[in-house]
């Protein structure tokens, strides 16, 4: 079977509260409303950057944040917190 549509998986962590403070760190870039400049100056309480933090674990911090929302045709946020056991 083939889909119809493009599947893009997208893993953001941390969104209640993050080593860099102010939360849904990834939330606010994917919708635009993390800025390049908060993004290079936010710095964890040891003075690591964001940048230096994802440099450190082979991530590329240089990948743009925000998406064009005519790109998505459908979203869905699953937490695993809140799955029953």
């Amino acid at each position: 079977m083939k889909p119809k549509y493009s599947l893009e998986i997208v893993a953001l962590i941390k969104e209640e509260g993050s080593r860099f403070g102010g939360g849904l760190m990834g939330s606010r870039g994917i919708v635009g409303l993390l800025s390049d400049y908060e993004f290079a100056n936010l710095k964890d309480k040891s003075g690591v950057s964001t940048k230096e933090a994802m440099l450190k674990i082979g991530l590329d911090p240089s990948l743009p944040r925000k998406r064009d929302p005519k790109t998505m045709k459908a979203f869905l946020e699953l937490h695993i917190e809140q799955e029953l056991f």
